[in-house]
């Protein structure tokens, strides 16, 4: 059966569908039974199921009507051929770039287009890519990218000009001889891989625990670099009855490879300020994920912290910028609700911050902390476990990292798995080695 979506106009009034089928449907549906009926009886079925799920007509809203109804709002909103044409047809061979100058019309343009995105979403319903199906309008961004700034923020310097006071995200390591690299590698020194590294204090010595973050030491910058050691932390919260299952699953991995527990990660899919009310972001940020591939493939985890970016190639008015923030779920479970004075910082019932990314929106590498003694709260009495999952690398490159063989390096994994139990931090750790031609 061919079926057919009536929406209301944009103007509001109702569309409504007829009660008995016309008799173009009838004729298409006797003509639909004819086909199917000189098809085998397994491939009929197929194809009946193909044609309804692709065959559907969805009527969609007049596209000249739009255009037109744009016009007249550009000139009702003050732009005249007499002020503004010289100046915009010296610019209209730029006009599908976002330049630091740009026409005056454009401005009314997008004024406008955003406007009349708005009335459609408010009155009709909106047809997702693939398939072309009538989806629950969530913002914007689900139009063919119109808009792309995040209205919610209002972009901070980029610099970052505070305190780290998190710990030594990127230093420098020490000379090391040429002769001495070759043992340096294989050894213990310089590894960061413990529950040391995700404990800090901020400036008023109040405890901190990270459950996301980076660092890195090496002899020189990326180009000019030789050798090399980092780690990253990340952390997801399981059941404490399969804890036990969880740790012997991914004891021995290289938990260096980042695939499978990073951080949830939505690029353009909800406004920052909306989060975490609003329905505009993605079921995903719950941050509960029972479908995970790469480490945690299998296994039942929740995600107490997604990351937030906002791609700016093309508003002059900010960069692309990232934030990570407590998962819906930690939110609900914990009572935190954002600050939106301060961008990064989450506070609980008693307006405590207990949550924030202090390198919110800057050029430093972005971390997220929480307050530790709530957060082990939480975990003491409640049914989950934070398991806190520590890999890195030491890696040489004896031509340098810009020159780098594929047939001349070496590396050195390192691995843990840390969690709180019985007031102390119990922990597994692993390595392994790999070369070529050293």
């Amino acid at each position: 059966m061919i079926r057919r979506v009536f929406v209301p106009s944009i103007e509001g009034e109702e569309v409504e569908a007829p009660d008995e089928p016309c008799d173009q449907e009838i004729a298409e549906d006797e003509a639909l039974a004819a086909f199917l009926a000189l098809l085998p009886p397994g491939v009929a079925a197929d194809a009946e199921q193909i044609i309804a799920d692709q065959g559907r007509r969805i009527e969609t809203y007049d596209k000249p009507r739009s255009q037109a109804w744009l016009v007249k709002r550009v000139l009702d909103l003050g732009w005249m051929a007499q002020r503004f044409n010289v100046f915009d047809n010296h610019l209209r061979g730029h006009s599908g770039d976002r330049l630091e100058i740009e026409r005056i019309g454009k401005k009314y343009q997008r004024i406008a287009l955003d406007e009349l995105l708005a009335r459609l979403s408010d009155n009709l319903h909106h047809i997702g890519y693939w398939p072309a199906e009538v989806t629950p309008y969530r913002n914007t961004v689900n139009q063919p990218f119109m808009r792309d700034c995040d209205p919610s923020i209002i972009p901070p310097p980029v610099t970052f000009e505070g305190e780290i006071w998190w710990g030594e995200v990127e230093t420098k390591l020490a000379g090391i001889p040429p002769s001495d690299l070759a043992a340096w590698v294989r050894s213990d020194q310089d590894v960061r891989c413990s529950s040391d590294l995700f404990q800090c204090q901020d400036t008023e010595q109040r405890p901190w625990l990270m459950l996301y973050g980076h660092f890195s030491q090496a002899d020189g910058d990326i180009g000019e670099r030789r050798y090399e050691s980092w780690s990253r932390v990340t952390s997801v919260l399981v059941r404490k009855a399969e804890r036990q299952s969880v740790l012997d699953a991914i004891h021995g991995r290289h938990i260096s490879d980042p695939s499978g527990h990073l951080p949830p990660d939505f690029t353009n899919e909800g406004y920052y300020g909306e989060f975490p009310w609003r329905h505009s972001w993605p079921d995903a940020a719950s941050g509960v994920d029972n479908e995970r591939s790469g480490l945690l493939h299998g296994m039942s985890v929740i995600f107490p912290v997604i990351r937030y970016q906002w791609e700016g190639h093309l508003d002059m008015s900010m960069g692309s910028v990232s934030s990570h923030l407590p998962s819906r779920w930690l939110c609900g479970q914990m009572d935190l609700s954002a600050k939106p004075e301060h961008p990064g910082v989450f506070i609980g019932g008693d307006a405590q911050i207990v949550f924030q990314d202090p390198a919110v929106f800057s050029d430093q590498r972005g971390v997220a902390l929480i307050d530790r003694s709530t957060f082990l709260n939480f975990i003491e009495n409640s049914e989950w476990d934070c398991l806190w999952l520590v890999g890195g690398e030491k890696n040489w490159w004896p031509g340098g990292m810009g020159n780098a063989s594929p047939d001349h390096w070496a590396c050195r994994y390192h691995a843990g798995v840390f969690w709180w139990e019985n007031g102390k931090w119990q922990g597994r750790t692993w390595s392994d080695f790999d070369s070529r031609g050293i």
